[in-house]
């Protein structure tokens, strides 16, 4: 494999035949910069392959000077080539932690049923999808772009994102969340906020999308001044028909995207402060649509976050 990989296409019995290989083994996690292949040692400067159980080891006989007099010593170096990287801390295996990751990547999961088929415990599962949820974040934050434009389309819309209870399902706090989805391409944004009055649906809708576009919105009155602010604006009135029957105009891949976005959002027990990080993993995804393409493209990104140089 070359030294970082173009471009992969696995699925869950491949990745169970690649780990039965070491080389290929290697050849797969090098690709993605998720571990070196050598390292260099810092006592005798020699350069070190990476061994079995991914490790680092220096043995050689060096001399040194020691009182005046000239010995021999070894070096005795020893370092992990798991550190830092994406595998570190962790008490599971390089491959329960690729399969925990590649199950994340799918975007119908739960918990139970990753916990079954890695033969590991809930809690553990839990905490690894949370760091695969800060993958994400990092890459929104890193890939950001303004939607629209001249000629482009942007519907907008908010919902809320109810939280329940454990017990009887009674709804008792929620999320609300602006967001947007340019038309004729896989850019959106989603945004969490506390209100929305004008002053905040207006400043978030200038933050994302580009002056001239055309946004689509409901006819909730905070929208109203979008035409001063140097957009165009349509709206299409829910509480009568979802595509108004005289202009055609709709939010409906906006609504497709609250659908999507609540998939991935726990309904019981989630903290509200981690409604970012979820929201980030269904942009993500969206991203993304090919489950294999996703896969790749976040090892490579967990892997300039978990630095291993």
């Amino acid at each position: 494999m070359a030294d970082t990989c173009g471009g992969c296409d696995w699925n869950l019995i491949e990745l169970g035949w690649m780990f039965q290989d070491e080389e290929k083994t290697l050849d797969f996690l090098c690709g993605h910069k998720l571990i070196r292949r050598t390292y260099k040692c810092p006592k005798c400067d020699s350069d070190l392959d990476i061994k079995k159980n991914f490790v680092f080891r220096c043995d050689r006989q060096r001399r040194v000077q020691n009182n005046k007099k000239s010995v021999v010593q070894r070096c005795r170096f020893f370092r992990s080539a798991k550190k830092n990287s994406w595998f570190s801390r962790s008490n599971l295996s390089v491959s329960q932690i690729i399969y925990v990751t590649y199950l994340w990547n799918q975007r119908q999961k739960t918990v139970k049923f990753c916990a079954r088929e890695v033969r590991v415990d809930a809690k553990t599962v839990i905490d690894w999808f949370s760091f695969c949820r800060e993958v994400a974040v990092d890459y929104c934050v890193h890939n950001s772009a303004k939607l629209g434009g001249q000629g482009k389309t942007v519907e907008v819309d908010e919902a809320k994102f109810d939280k329940r209870n454990y017990k009887g399902g009674r709804v008792i706090e929620g999320t609300w969340v602006v967001g947007g989805v340019e038309r004729g391409s896989s850019k959106a944004f989603l945004v969490p906020v506390v209100s929305r009055d004008e002053e905040t649906l207006l400043r978030v809708i200038q933050d994302n999308i580009l002056p001239g576009t055309h946004i689509v919105t409901d006819c909730r009155s905070s929208y109203n001044n979008l035409s001063a602010k140097g957009y165009t604006h349509s709206t299409v009135k829910h509480s009568l028909n979802f595509v108004d029957r005289q202009s055609g105009v709709h939010t409906q891949n906006v609504q497709q995207e609250w659908r999507e976005g609540r998939g991935n959002i726990p309904r019981c027990g989630r903290r509200t402060h981690r409604i970012a990080s979820y929201l980030a993993e269904s942009m993500f995804k969206r991203t993304f649509p090919d489950v294999a393409e996703r896969f790749h493209h976040f090892l490579l990104h967990a892997a300039t976050i978990y630095s291993v140089q």
